[in-house]
């Protein structure tokens, strides 16, 4: 009767702390399906937001009045990390436009950017003669597209793959300490540039090297390196 007695008082619970406890756990969940769903509800609400911005965008970018030369293998080999950026503040958001230049000053290619508050995610059109780079960007991967048309996927380490992220295209070196970046497109080393980061001027050539590319290469090549000049001249001082 003792030993009863005894476990009855070890493993009965109360009904009340039962109750407290399956209300805990309950409530946890619940605040964990919560908090994934308006995480969702924000990514939805953001990539609308983005599908609507590109138009107004791409027609910021047309009231730039500034002519961009074509971007071809000696031109591209003139470009440095020299920009004029403009902050625009609307009812609507705020952005940055403004226009890259040759070592002669001659404008290469536009570039309008915008930031979403509520995600980590931004949007950057890219406007050069040969064509138009769209990158809807995100912390962990990021689509780029070329006239509409995907490119690859990019990750956070320089890399861009296709679109099953099963073959990677290129890549580019990320360090930010190192003086320069290699460029590399199907394991083959096709370009190195400035870190614009560690650039001595602003009128200083990005390229030191570039070896003569196909179109398809020169479109990754310019996807990678075009998205890093940008983010390491712009995202630092937005």
């Amino acid at each position: 009767m003792i030993s009863n007695h005894i476990s009855d008082n070890n493993y009965t619970i109360n009904p009340m702390v039962r109750f407290f406890i399956l209300a805990l756990f309950f409530g946890g969940i619940g605040y964990i399906v919560f908090q994934m769903y308006h995480f969702y509800l924000s990514l939805q609400a953001t990539s609308t937001q983005m599908n609507r911005d590109k138009e107004e965008l791409r027609e910021y970018l047309s009231e730039m009045e500034d002519e961009i030369i074509p971007i071809e293998h000696d031109e591209l080999k003139l470009l440095s990390v020299r920009n004029e950026t403009q902050q625009v503040r609307e009812f609507k958001g705020t952005f940055s436009r403004g226009i890259f230049y040759t070592i002669y000053t001659e404008p290469i290619f536009k570039f309008v950017l915008k930031e979403y508050s509520s995600s980590d995610r931004s949007l950057l059109i890219i406007q050069t003669m040969q064509g138009e780079l769209l990158y809807e960007l995100s912390d962990n991967a990021s689509k780029v597209y070329w006239d509409h048309k995907l490119l690859g996927i990019l990750d956070d380490k320089g890399s861009i793959w296709n679109e099953s992220r099963d073959i990677e295209i290129g890549h580019i070196d990320i360090a930010e300490t190192s003086l320069e970046q290699n460029v590399f497109i199907k394991d083959q080393h096709v370009a190195t540039i400035v870190n614009p980061f560690q650039a001595s001027t602003t009128s200083q050539r990005l390229f030191t090297h570039l070896e003569l590319l196909d179109e398809y290469d020169m479109r990754i090549c310019l996807a990678l390196v075009l998205l890093n000049v940008v983010e390491r001249t712009q995202f630092v001082t937005t």
